[in-house]
């Protein structure tokens, strides 16, 4: 059983949603006259983000102890998990502005994992069949269409899927949880009999 209920969803929604961004990124290459191979290279980019994005790069990722998402145990089993103890800090409490607002968000997960990715590399050279399939397609698209152009696809596929999240959540434009100070609980004391 996984750590938090709701992440079966978010993965399925993850899936179901996938051909936007394609469809999005795609569209706009074919709109100012791209290359047909220019076209399929920002499309399958945008695609590989949004999946990437849904698995492994959820807003979820604010969740601590426990509690953890789909996405962090996916980490794990990567043997990167602890990479991301400290995100939940950064984010604040879940479903905070940090974590589950839209650009935001992202550009909070992005820049954690930019920061965390030099001491990750050690750890991603174990899996260094990954990293070669990785480096292989990312040389592929990048013959058949400029960096910069898959640059903003994948930002676009990242960004796609965890609007997709909000959306689920229920919160695409807030309001976003604060974190609420529990009140003390006050005892309710027995009332007192008059004497007769």
């Amino acid at each position: 059983m996984s750590p938090q209920s709701d992440g079966d969803r978010h993965d399925r929604l993850t899936y179901l949603t996938a051909p936007i961004a394609p469809a999005v990124t795609g569209g706009f290459a074919w709109w100012i006259h791209a290359d047909p191979s220019a076209i399929a290279a920002i499309a399958l980019t945008s695609l590989a983000s949004h999946v990437i994005g849904g698995l492994y790069l959820s807003p979820d990722l604010d969740l601590n102890g426990m509690m953890r998402c789909k996405s962090w145990w996916r980490w794990e089993r990567l043997g990167l998990g602890w990479d991301w103890r400290g995100y939940p800090k950064l984010a604040g409490c879940h479903r905070s502005a940090k974590s589950h607002a839209p650009i935001l968000g992202t550009a909070t997960r992005l820049g954690y994992l930019a920061v965390i990715s030099a001491v990750c590399i050690p750890a991603i050279a174990r899996h260094w069949r990954r990293s070669i399939a990785v480096a292989a397609l990312t040389t592929v698209a990048a013959n058949h269409a400029p960096w910069w152009a898959l640059l903003c696809a994948a930002i676009v596929g990242v960004e796609f899927s965890a609007i997709a999240h909000y959306a689920q959540d229920g919160i695409v434009f807030g309001p976003w949880h604060k974190q609420q100070r529990r009140s003390p609980k006050r005892k309710i004391s027995a009332p007192r009999r008059r004497s007769a």
